[in-house]
């Protein structure tokens, strides 16, 4: 069955799993989708879940200035902090994945504001390293993920995609290593979703199956 939420309902660092349908001309991301499939069921096997998810939201917290819930994203043409929407949260369109691994709980105790200041923290960081470009999109991770290469075409070190960066903040934010078994920039959208310290929240029924486009309105 449905499991109906709301915002008040997430924890900073969920991820909101969800599919972008590409617009007919676009054959490069036509291309890379399908060839996310692939590498995704090759990888977890047959009854691989949500193998067609081609991007990955964190949920960060209630931002108390100015009322609202916000999320973080690495989208063209780079990493954005933005609004969560209502669609975000229903089943019809999304899948949303909380860690359940073993976290300290002295950070779950702070966990409200623990994201904010990961993001904070990354900035200054990257700031002092003269990495000016972290929030840039990777196009060229995208381009390894999809041949199967290593850092042949990674854009550099601290660049992501949605979901290497999805993975990133969680790790920075819970200060622990989580899919120890794949390289950061190697992982795929729907790796969240076939990770056994990753639940989904949001719905209980068939995770395996369709969802809807984004909406795109």
């Amino acid at each position: 069955m449905e499991t109906i939420i709301t915002p008040d309902d997430l924890r900073p660092g969920d991820e909101i799993l969800s599919y972008k349908k590409p617009v007919w001309y676009n054959i490069f991301q036509h291309f890379f989708d399908w060839i996310l499939v692939l590498k995704a069921k090759k990888k977890y096997g047959r009854y691989c879940v949500f193998a067609r998810c081609n991007h990955v939201r964190v949920y960060i917290g209630y931002d108390t200035s100015n009322d609202s819930h916000k999320v973080f994203e690495w989208t063209y043409p780079e990493a954005k902090e933005s609004y969560l929407e209502n669609w975000m949260l229903s089943p019809e369109y999304s899948r949303i994945y909380r860690y359940t691994g073993g976290i300290d709980k002295s950070i779950l105790e702070d966990i409200d504001e623990l994201f904010f200041d990961a993001l904070e923290y990354i900035e200054y960081r990257m700031f002092k390293e003269g990495e000016h470009n972290w929030r840039k999109y990777d196009w060229g991770q995208l381009l390894d993920i999809a041949v199967g290469w290593k850092r042949v075409f990674d854009l550099g070190k601290n660049r992501r995609v949605c979901s290497s960066g999805a993975r990133y903040l969680v790790e920075e934010a819970f200060a622990k290593k989580i899919m120890k078994d794949t390289p950061l920039n190697k992982t795929l959208p729907c790796a969240f979703a076939n990770d056994s310290e990753f639940t989904c929240v949001n719905t209980t029924v068939d995770t395996t199956g369709d969802i809807k486009p984004e909406p795109t309105d």
